[in-house]
Parts: structure tokens; C-alpha cells; sequence
């Protein structure tokens, strides 16, 4: 934990990364074919959680389960980390929004890592911080401006690996302890992995397509609803970015009052749940719904 620069590690990060950057890069060029796309999605998932190891071995008793098979730890962590690549792409297409929501998950990231000893992490997800601030200028133009596939691809499966690292050193907190302002800071990325992406983002077109008869494959997003209840386009980022302040400091909160981590989440779930039924509700009275684009 105290060596912040591991080779072993390290060459296996940079080989996955620079092939994720490449493969998207590839497709902004010359459009890959969606099989061919997904395979070579997967070949530095692969180098990630086979090849350098990075499994889950446990879910800490969230959901009661301590221990996960090898072959279930493998799947897990390998879907864990496709779904935030995806979900990353999806954001960024969508609503442009990838660049503060990643920006501000990087910066906590960052600090985990840092508070942990963990020198290399942090200057990685720092570094990503002052990548992704750049964009927050184009927040305000009045045209669409997004990162592109290459820089969803790069971003979401740092994202995800970030995730699952840090995961898996907040159940080796569970037999170590560590004291003090990072034995709350690092109950923070199991809430980011497990919610904040994957569970907020498919809830919400679940209820959209459930209850409001959106279609699943709608182009509405949050910023266009944003945009139509009359808030300005360079406040929504920070308005975003606001929400994960409050889910992080519920967690901070529930954490330092020793609450059990299945009534974190199912609390963060009601919540999520009732902003994504807000969101969904909102939708329906707008004149977007006159103008859904099925295919995308």
C-alpha cells in the first residue's frame, strides 16, 4: 500500500488504457461494426481483471454476501467495468454531460487514493480532473460540443477500473481499519460504482419506459429537460455535480453514524428513485415527448 508505483501493475493500466484510447480513436475515424466494436471493448477489460487481477473477491456483506467464486469475481468486475464504459459513452451523446459528472467522481478519486498512500492513483485521477475541466467551457456554448469515443472510452474504463480498485481496498478496510476522515472517505467509491452510474442511469429509462411510456431508445436527456424548465446551460453542470455532493455527504453522514452499508443503499436507492420519478414526471409534461427520435 505505501509503494505508490508498481511495474507489475502499472504496464498492464497503460497497455489496457492506450488500446481503449485507440480502439475509440478507430471509431471516430472509420466506424467499427458493433460486434467488432464490443470485442475490442473487452480485449483491455480482459488485460484488467484477468491478466493484472483485479477481481471482486467480496462484497463486504452488502447484500449479505462475503465471498464471491473466482470465476463470479471475474464476471463481475469484468460487467462492472463495461457498464461504465457504456454508460459513460451514453452520457456524453446524450445530454454532454461525461465531463463534470467524471470530473467530479475523478477528484474523489483522487483523494482516496492520496489519503490511502496510493501516489500513483491519485496523480492519475488528478490528472484526469484537469483533463476533464477543460470541457467545462463548452458547457455554455450554444452549440452541442462532446468529448467523442475516444475520450468516452479512455474515461469510462478509468472510471471503472477506479471503481473496483478502490472497492476492493474498502474490504481490506474491513480487516485493517483505517482511522480518522479515510474510514469515511473510502466507503465512498462503493457507492460510486455501484450507484451512481450503472443503477441511477438504467433506473431512470426503466421508469421513463415503465410508467410514462417513454420509449427505452428516447434521445432525451437531463439537460434537455434542464434546458426546458427554464434553468441556463452553464448552470447544469454544477447543478450536477451539486447532487453527487449531497449523495456523497448522505454517505459521509451515514457512515460516521455506523449504519449498516445494505440501509445506505437502500436508502440512496429511495432517493435515486424519487429524483429519477421527478425527472421522469417532468419529462412527460414537456414538449419532448412530441419529439422522441426512436433510433439514435
Amino acid at each position: 500500500m505505501n509503494q505508490w508505483f508498481k511495474i507489475a501493475e502499472w504496464h498492464l493500466i497503460l497497455a489496457a488504457t492506450c488500446f481503449m484510447f485507440f480502439t475509440g480513436l478507430r471509431d471516430d475515424l472509420v466506424k467499427w461494426k458493433p460486434l467488432t466494436l464490443t470485442i475490442m471493448e473487452s480485449i483491455p477489460l480482459l488485460m484488467i481483471v484477468w491478466m493484472a487481477q483485479l477481481k471482486v473477491v467480496s462484497l463486504g456483506g452488502l447484500l449479505d454476501i462475503y465471498e464471491i467464486p473466482t470465476l463470479g469475481g471475474y464476471f463481475l468486475s469484468f460487467i462492472i467495468i463495461y457498464i461504465t464504459v457504456r454508460l459513460a459513452n451514453r452520457l456524453d451523446q446524450l445530454d454532454g454531460l461525461l465531463a463534470p459528472i467524471a470530473g467530479f467522481t475523478f477528484l474523489i478519486f483522487g483523494l482516496a487514493s492520496a489519503l490511502l498512500n496510493l501516489h500513483g492513483y491519485a496523480i492519475l485521477c488528478f490528472g484526469m480532473v484537469g483533463s476533464l475541466f477543460g470541457y467545462f467551457k463548452f458547457q455554455s456554448a450554444k452549440c452541442k460540443i462532446v468529448i467523442g469515443k475516444n475520450g468516452c472510452l479512455l474515461i469510462g474504463f478509468l472510471l471503472g477500473f477506479m471503481s473496483l480498485y478502490l472497492f476492493n481496498v474498502a474490504i481490506m478496510k474491513q480487516d485493517h481499519g483505517y482511522g480518522g476522515f479515510r474510514n469515511l472517505l473510502i466507503n465512498i467509491p462503493v457507492t460510486l460504482s455501484f450507484l451512481l452510474f450503472p443503477l441511477f442511469y438504467y433506473l431512470r429509462r426503466m421508469i421513463l419506459f415503465v410508467f410514462f411510456r417513454i420509449p427505452w431508445n428516447h434521445n432525451i436527456g437531463f439537460q434537455q429537460l434542464l434546458l426546458e424548465k427554464g434553468i441556463k446551460k452553464s448552470l447544469i453542470p454544477y447543478l450536477l455535480v451539486m447532487v453527487q455532493a449531497v449523495l456523497i455527504g448522505l454517505v459521509i453522514i451515514f457512515v460516521y453514524l455506523h449504519i449498516g452499508i445494505n440501509l445506505i443503499l437502500g436508502i440512496l436507492f429511495l432517493f435515486s428513485l424519487l429524483v429519477i420519478w421527478l425527472i421522469g414526471y417532468g419529462l412527460s409534461k414537456t414538449k419532448f415527448k412530441d419529439r422522441i427520435k426512436i433510433n439514435l
